[in-house]
């Protein structure tokens, strides 16, 4: 009953996410996306000016080995 062999879990990555795919983690889409969700902040420096920006999805990303509550076999 692990995430990844979930008919809801998705390797791919969305259009609308910002992170790039990381092996071994993908997107759990049992519900409707809820808008952009904050992943992470990084910050850096952009010319003279500080800048934060939020990495952005609009499903929450879980590891493939992860136990699933809401288990369905593909």
């Amino acid at each position: 009953m692990k995430c990844g062999d979930c008919k809801f879990y998705s390797a791919t990555q969305s259009r609308q996410s910002a992170l790039r795919p990381i092996e071994g983690v993908g997107e759990c889409r049992r519900h409707a996306p809820r808008g952009p969700v904050a992943l992470a902040w990084s910050s850096g420096t952009g010319g003279s000016t500080d800048y934060n920006s939020a990495v952005m999805s609009p499903f929450p990303y879980v590891p493939a080995g992860d136990w699933c509550g809401e288990f369905q076999p593909r």
